[in-house]
């Protein structure tokens, strides 16, 4: 009950349950896929624009509800693509260049809550064994910058096409 507690204050990380709600009943009513399809990103719209209105200003009260609310964001926009209407056929290195730019916004958002050591109220839910130890020793990261190895990685993006020949 803790994420439903959370989403009851918080605007924005409910309306991205309500998103992805909306998602898993367009995969399930494949007969309404339009209509669900139609709620899950109006609904995913207003998560998107209220979360971004307590980013810039972020306090600790706002890490644990921005972080979920980020997460679902992330599994939304990812799953969206399966379930669209259209049939224009998915490039998967996209896909996994999309995937590393959305996990930029939840990780900097938990290493926040991880460096505020506030009392949290996701304990249960981000504890890992041995996880802040290997944060702190940083050994998370093998001394990359994620920002450079993600620009790398759209670099290398760009010649797939031209060195394999396939059409993007």
């Amino acid at each position: 009950m803790t994420i439903p507690r959370m989403a009851a204050s918080c605007p924005y990380l409910l309306d991205s349950i309500h998103a992805f709600s909306a998602l898993h009943l367009a995969s399930v009513e494949t007969d309404n896929r339009a209509s669900w399809l139609n709620h899950a990103v109006q609904y995913q719209s207003q998560a998107c624009a209220g979360l971004s209105k307590v980013l810039p200003e972020i306090s600790p009260p706002d890490y644990e509800p921005a972080f979920v609310s980020s997460i679902i964001i992330m599994l939304f926009a990812m799953g969206s693509r399966v379930l669209s209407l259209e049939t224009r056929p998915l490039d998967p290195l996209s896909v996994v260049l999309e995937a590393r730019t959305l996990m930029s916004g939840p990780a900097m958002l938990l290493s926040r809550i991880v460096e505020a050591g506030v009392d949290s109220q996701l304990d249960g839910w981000l504890c890992a064994p041995g996880g802040q130890e290997i944060l702190e020793a940083g050994k998370h990261d093998h001394g990359s910058n994620p920002v450079e190895s993600t620009h790398v990685l759209f670099t290398l993006h760009k010649y797939v096409p031209v060195t394999y020949g396939v059409t993007v």
